[in-house]
């Protein structure tokens, strides 16, 4: 039987959930704080633990810092489950070690039981058993692909055999369907509103967070959206393909990465840089300025997919050249025979965006003779490269 460890200073909320675990088949042992939760790794070995981040006592970012430090535990892994969405909480969670991070204001009992499981299925092997996993009615998920893909280090791989081993990374990951379908759609000039609808439809969840987003403050005309169709009224179908990319991508590069990058704040960046882009590509008059939006949104994941698949040597290549005081761009093709926007043109190209996203997010970072240069379309490289900049001031 899997055994979780709880850790949080609130009995109010430490006690239902560990309830609902035991309904669910799991072995759990309670804490109150960091040193208690300490005590209890060293007596009993869980499996996993659920960690709060504001406790008294100890606080579950030193706890986890503790974790990492004792060779008995620092292989257990940690689910840090908290109120608290501070950046910097969130960025020494992951310097401790903390590869999840749920905010217990969003988090349902059923993402949590998903996460946990993930998370023990790609948890080193002598962790977890096959017959340590809670029962279920529905046959166990296959092992999460995107860790199958062994990674030798930076040196040993020419940068034509990183970017195989990143296109093998992402064809095993590969985004979900309804993102596909929806995509694919939008690029038809034969498709109709109702097929597009169709495929959100499969995900009701997406439906849902669709129409919040359609309803937002940041839409301010129009009436309220009830249906998708009064979405699309409301939004466009622009609006609808970049608000579904959006938040399928958020959702599928939602946990730390090996190398520390935090998705809150890569996000954060992301979607200031793709509204910012539309606003600047439409004040401009650039043709399709609404794919701006996706540009914006897509221009880093270079950076995002080189830290999940290379990890600590990405880490480690992030400081040396802090400490050399290098860019970026030329400090990857010092060390890697390419940058991360050459991973972004390959991640875009596999998900097969339009040529001109692809040119604007993996040219953004170029000098502004040589967008002129080199760009099909340079006004539209122009505008997302201020709008990166903005979004970084």
């Amino acid at each position: 039987m899997t055994r979780v460890l709880l850790v949080d200073d609130l009995a109010i909320f430490r006690e239902p959930l560990a309830a609902v675990l035991r309904q669910h088949g799991f072995e759990v042992e309670v804490a109150a704080n960091g040193s208690e939760a300490l005590q209890q790794a060293r007596a009993h070995h869980p499996d996993i633990v659920l960690l709060d981040a504001a406790m008294p006592v100890m606080d579950g970012v030193v706890c986890a810092q503790h974790m990492r430090n004792d060779p008995q535990l620092r292989e257990i892994p940690i689910i840090m489950l908290t109120a608290i969405s501070d950046r910097d909480v969130i960025a020494n969670a992951a310097r401790a070690g903390v590869r999840n991070y749920m905010l217990k204001s969003q988090f349902t009992t059923e993402e949590l039981l998903a996460r946990i499981r993930k998370t023990l299925r790609t948890a080193p092997a002598d962790l977890v058993s096959e017959d340590s996993a809670p029962p279920s009615s529905e046959p166990p998920p296959a092992a999460s692909p995107e860790l199958t893909v062994e990674t030798p280090p930076v040196g040993e791989l020419s940068g034509k055999q990183l970017l195989a081993t990143i296109r093998e990374h992402m064809e095993v990951r590969s985004i979900k369907p309804v993102l596909q379908h929806v995509l694919a759609l939008t690029r038809s000039s034969h498709s109709s509103f109702d097929e597009i609808a169709a495929a959100i439809r499969q995900d009701p969840a997406l439906a849902m967070k669709v129409m919040k987003v359609a309803n937002s403050s940041y839409y301010r005309t129009g009436n309220p959206a009830t249906t998708l169709r009064d979405a699309e009224h409301r939004i466009g179908l622009s609006g609808i393909r970049n608000v579904t990319t959006a938040i399928l991508a958020i959702e599928e590069f939602s946990e730390v990465t090996a190398a520390g990058l935090v998705p809150q704040r890569f996000w954060e960046h992301s979607l200031a840089t793709a509204v910012l882009g539309e606003r600047i590509a439409a004040l401009a008059k650039t043709p399709q300025s609404e794919d701006l939006f996706l540009a914006g949104l897509l221009h880093d994941m270079g950076r995002l997919v080189l830290s999940d698949v290379l990890g600590k040597q990405y880490a480690s290549l992030l400081g040396d050249m802090r400490n050399q005081d290098k860019c970026l761009d030329q400090f990857e093709r010092e060390r890697l025979q390419l940058s991360h926007a050459d991973v972004t043109r390959e991640i875009l190209t596999l998900w097969k965006m339009p040529d001109h996203v692809i040119e604007a997010a993996s040219l953004h970072h170029l000098p502004i003779d040589a967008v002129q240069r080199k760009a099909r379309s340079p006004r539209t490289v122009l505008s997302l490269m201020l709008a990166n900049r903005l979004s970084h001031a």
